[in-house]
C-alpha cells in the first residue's frame, strides 16, 4: 500500500483513495518537497564487468524547504529497486546497501540546483541491467526525482589501468536520461568501511615443503562487516595473493585462477556473523629459504575487506645444486659519485675518497594517533623530559611510565614511580645513559600473519604532541636515519641482496627528501608516517625479523639517489603491468625529470600493483637475480639520476 504523504496548510475532505506523489506534487503553492531534473550527461551503450562509472546528475528544488546534504533530513539518492542483499551495480562508495551518494554542495535552497555523482560498478555478469532510481529526504522521496539508467554489461572483464577514462561535463535533460563512463584508472586497491572480517581458524600456523612441494590449507573467516559475501556477482569475495609480499616468488597452485586470485569461498552465502571457509594449494619454489607469503580477502578483486590479510610462514628446504646457465645483465659499471652540492674533498686522503659535509638526519616518524594512555618503559634506565630539554626524573628500566594529553587545558601528563609530571611542552622519553630500545606495552601493533606477534618496540625516542590539524595526540618516534631504515618491512629476508640495497638507497632518499622539505607532515611535526601511505616501518621487532633489511643498511650507509646534486624524491611500488608511470601521470603538478613513463620487460605479464611511480619492487628482484647491481637498478628507474654518497 502506497504510504500517504500530505504536506498541505489546509486539510481537504476528499473521497475515500490515496494520495500519491504525483497528486501532491500537483499543490505546487504548499509542496515543501520536490525535485525537477535539469542536468545529466552521456551515457555508454555497454561495460566491461567490473568497471567503474560516474553517474552524473542535476535536480532543481522545486519545493519550498531547502536541501541538506547532512541532519535527520538529509537529501540523498537512493535505489527504489528492492534489494535482498545488494544491489547489482552498488560499489565500495556507497553510503549503505541502499544510498547511493548524498547531495552536493551541502546546502541548495528553493530554485537552486543540487548535483548528485552516483558511484557505480559494473557485475560480473553479462546482461542488459536497468537500474532505479530518485532523490529521497530522510526516508522521503522527494516527488518528480525518479529516474533510471539502462546499460549492457559484456562478457569482457575491466582490467585497471588499461581501460581510457572517459568523461563528459553535464547538459541540459535531453527526453532519454544519459549517463557518463567515469573508469577510475587508480588501482590501488580500495576499503569500505562495510566489508571486515576476522580470522578465526586455520589449519596450520606455517608451513615446512621440500621445493616444488604443494599442500593445501585452509582458513577460516568470520563475517564481521555489514555485507553479505558471496562467490558470484555482484558480491563476489576472493582469496587473493600479494606477491610484493615474496619480492616475486610464486607459491601457485594449479587450482590458482590467475597469478594473484586464488581462490572463491565454499559456500555460496556467508551472512553478517557467519563464518566462511577456503581451502586452498600452495606450491613451493624451487628456491629454499624462509618465505611469508601473505594473502587478503577482496571483494569483486579491488575492495579490501578490513582484517582479511594474514600471511603464512613457510620453510622450503634447498633442492640439490644444478648448474645454471650464465647470464649477461645489460647493465653499466656504474659507482658511487661523491657530488654534494657543498661538499669538500679532503686533501689528505687519496683520490676517491668521500669526505660529504653532510650529517645523518634524524627521522620523526608518526606511528599512530594515540586515544587514552600510552605506557612507555625501555630496556635500560631512562629520562622523562619535554622537547624544550626540561628532565622530569630518571625512571628505571622495565618500569612503566603513562603518558597521556588533556586538550581541555593542553597539559601533557606523565605518570609513574614518583611525582605526576604535568608540562604544557610534549613529553619524550629517552634512555638515560646509552641508546634504548623503549617498548609501548598498551599500543597494540599486530603483525597480520601472526596476530601473537606485536610490533611496539623502537630505537631512538619516543614523543607524544598534539596535532592540531587532527586535532589528535600522535606517537612520534624520533631516530637516526640509519636506525629508521633498519626498521623498514617493505622486503623480505628472502629477496635479492642487490636489490634490498636497491630498495634501501631509494628508502633513504624518499625519507630524506621529505625530511629536508617538510611539506608533507610539517603540522603534524613529523617527516613520514609509519604505514604505507609513506614507508611501512615497523621497528625494532621488523629489525630482528628481517635481518638481511639492516645488513642492507649498512652496506649502503649514507648513499642516495641526486638528480644535479640534489636529493629526489624517489617512489616505489610492487609492480607496473609493464610501464612505469610518470610522476604527473599520478599526482599532476609539474614533471619530474627522473619520473618518467619506461618500459620495464620484467614487469610485462604481471597485473599493476600500486603506483606505478619509480621502482617496482619485484622487477628489481628479477633484475637482482639476473645479475644487476644495486646502483645500475636505481638508474634504470630513476632517470639521469646518480647514486651519491651524502654522508658517511
Amino acid at each position: 500500500m502506497k504510504k500517504i504523504v500530505i504536506r498541505l496548510l489546509v486539510l481537504l475532505l476528499l473521497s475515500p483513495g490515496v494520495f500519491s506523489y504525483a497528486n501532491i506534487a500537483t499543490a505546487a503553492p504548499t509542496i515543501q518537497y520536490a525535485g525537477e531534473r535539469t542536468l545529466v550527461s552521456a551515457v555508454p551503450t555497454t561495460l566491461k564487468q567490473g568497471e567503474p562509472l560516474t553517474y552524473r546528475i542535476g535536480f532543481k528544488n522545486a519545493g519550498k524547504s531547502v536541501w541538506y546534504s547532512t541532519g535527520k533530513s538529509n537529501v540523498t539518492i537512493k535505489t527504489t529497486e528492492t534489494i535482498k542483499y545488494e544491489h547489482w551495480f552498488t560499489s565500495d562508495k556507497w553510503l549503505d546497501r541502499l544510498t547511493v551518494t548524498a547531495l552536493t554542495p551541502g546546502t541548495v535552497a528553493p530554485g537552486e540546483i543540487g548535483f548528485f555523482n552516483l558511484p557505480l560498478e559494473a557485475p560480473l555478469r553479462a546482461a542488459k541491467f536497468t537500474m532505479y532510481f530518485a532523490v529521497f529526504t530522510g526516508a522521503e522521496k522527494i516527488p518528480g526525482t525518479e529516474f533510471s539508467i539502462s546499460t549492457t554489461v559484456t562478457g569482457e572483464k575491466f582490467i585497471p589501468g588499461k581501460t581510457k577514462v572517459s568523461t563528459t561535463t553535464p547538459t541540459p535533460a535531453p527526453a532519454i536520461l544519459p549517463i557518463t563512463s567515469a573508469a577510475n584508472t587508480n588501482t590501488t586497491a580500495q576499503r569500505s568501511a562495510s566489508l571486515k572480517a576476522t580470522v578465526l581458524i586455520r589449519s596450520a600456523q606455517s608451513l615446512t615443503l621440500a621445493a616444488g612441494e604443494s599442500s593445501d590449507f585452509t582458513i577460516g573467516f568470520k563475517n564481521t562487516g555489514e555485507r553479505s559475501w558471496r562467490n558470484t556477482a555482484p558480491s563476489l569475495v576472493q582469496l587473493m595473493f600479494d606477491p610484493a609480499s615474496t619480492s616475486g616468488t610464486t607459491f601457485r597452485a594449479p587450482s590458482w585462477l590467475s597469478d594473484t586470485i586464488v581462490g572463491t569461498q565454499a559456500t555460496s552465502l556467508v551472512n553478517v556473523g557467519e563464518i566462511s571457509f577456503i581451502t586452498f594449494r600452495i606450491t613451493a619454489p624451487q628456491t629454499g629459504g624462509q618465505y611469508q607469503p601473505e594473502f587478503y580477502l577482496a571483494m569483486n578483486g579491488t575492495t579490501l575487506l578490513d582484517g582479511g590479510r594474514f600471511r603464512i610462514p613457510v620453510g622450503v628446504a634447498s633442492p640439490a645444486p644444478t648448474a645454471l646457465p650464465a647470464t649477461t645483465p645489460t647493465n653499466s659499471a656504474a659507482s658511487i659519485v661523491c657530488i654534494a652540492a657543498d661538499e669538500v674533498q679532503d686533501p689528505g686522503v687519496g683520490p676517491g675518497f668521500c669526505q660529504p659535509k653532510h650529517e645523518e638526519a634524524t627521522m620523526r616518524v608518526g606511528i599512530e594517533k594515540l586515544d587514552g594512555q600510552l605506557g612507555v618503559t625501555a630496556n635500560v634506565d631512562y629520562i622523562v623530559e619535554d622537547n624544550g630539554g626540561t628532565s622530569y626524573g630518571r625512571f628505571t628500566a622495565g618500569i612503566p611510565t603513562y603518558f597521556s594529553y588533556s586538550p581541555a587545558d593542553r597539559t601533557y601528563v606523565a605518570i609513574g614511580l614518583g611525582p605526576v609530571v604535568r608540562s604544557p611542552l610534549p613529553l619524550r622519553i629517552r634512555g638515560a645513559d646509552t641508546a634504548a630500545i623503549i617498548t609501548l606495552p598498551t599500543f597494540k601493533n599486530p603483525v597480520a600473519y601472526n596476530a601473537g606477534w606485536n610490533d611496539n618496540s623502537y630505537r631512538g625516542v619516543i614523543e607524544i604532541r598534539w596535532s592540531e590539524k587532527d586535532e589528535k595526540v600522535w606517537i612520534i618516534n624520533e631516530l637516526p636515519m640509519e636506525d629508521y631504515l633498519k626498521g623498514l618491512a617493505e622486503s623480505s629476508n628472502a629477496s635479492q641482496p642487490e636489490y634490498q640495497k636497491a630498495l634501501i638507497v631509494a628508502a633513504r632518499s624518499y625519507a630524506l627528501y621529505h625530511h629536508d622539505t617538510g611539506t608533507k607532515h610539517r603540522s603534524r611535526y613529523f617527516d613520514v608516517v609509519a604505514s604505507v601511505g609513506d614507508q611501512y616501518y615497523r621497528g625494532y621487532e621488523s629489525e630482528k625479523r628481517i635481518p638481511k633489511v639492516a645488513e642492507a643498511v649498512a652496506a649502503t650507509r649514507g648513499q642516495v639517489v641526486t638528480y644535479q646534486n640534489n636529493v629526489v624524491v624517489t617512489p616505489y611500488s610492487a609492480s607496473t603491468s609493464g610501464m612505469t608511470k610518470s610522476w604527473e601521470d599520478v599526482w599532476g603538478g609539474s614533471a619530474k625529470p627522473w619520473l618518467t613513463r619506461k618500459a620495464v620487460p620484467w614487469d610485462a605479464n604481471r597485473q599493476k600493483f600500486g603506483h606505478a611511480v619509480g621502482l617496482s619492487q619485484l622487477a628489481a628482484n628479477d633484475m637482482a637475480k639476473e645479475g644487476w647491481k644495486y646502483i645500475d637498478i636505481l638508474k634504470f628507474f630513476y632517470v639521469n639520476t646518480e647514486v651519491a654518497q651524502w654522508y658517511k
